[in-house]
């Protein structure tokens, strides 16, 4: 199996469509733990939004029970 890429960096993007802005933030951390808080830190900074939706990889692309999404609309 192919490594998947690591971001160097925390990134943020956020783009407008149609009166609607999404705000994209990919990040590395070290384990589900991390992630998780990672998570809840970016929900907090926008406790307003309609939309908290969220995944991550933690460990082997391949290893299905280091994956983590959700997704309310």
């Amino acid at each position: 199996m192919k490594p998947y890429l690591i971001p160097a960096e925390s990134i943020c993007y956020t783009e407008e469509i149609k009166k609607s802005r999404f705000i994209t933030y990919l990040a590395h951390t070290e384990g589900i733990d991390a992630a998780k808080e990672y998570i809840q830190s970016i929900k907090a900074q926008y406790p307003d939004a309609r939309h908290h939706c969220w995944a991550f990889v933690a460990g082997r692309p391949d290893d299905s029970q280091q994956l983590g999404f959700f997704r309310r609309w």
